[in-house]
């Protein structure tokens, strides 16, 4: 199963949550979007990481229709493509 978690500006609860979910479905996939969050909140996402994320950045806010594919056909896909585009 895959978890997508879009992320503007996210606090430490955010690595926190994703070592959760993993504690849950050891099995599980977490996608986490950095939406434009900003330099001010790399540790975060680097923590996100640590606790088994997989983050993918954008440099500017491009909200989170676009994660869910209500805005860019990006993001409809299969579990198979996604794990392509991501390269878990």
């Amino acid at each position: 199963m895959y978890v997508l978690i879009p992320a503007y500006q996210p606090d430490a609860r955010l690595p926190r949550l994703i070592l959760e979910l993993h504690r849950a479905d050891s099995a599980m996939r977490v996608v986490v979007v950095d939406d434009g969050s900003g330099e001010e909140y790399r540790d975060i996402f680097d923590a996100s990481r640590t606790a088994g994320a997989h983050v993918i950045s954008y440099e500017r806010n491009r909200g989170k229709g676009t994660h869910f594919g209500l805005v860019s056909p990006t993001f409809m896909t299969t579990p198979k493509a996604l794990e392509s585009m991501i390269a878990l």
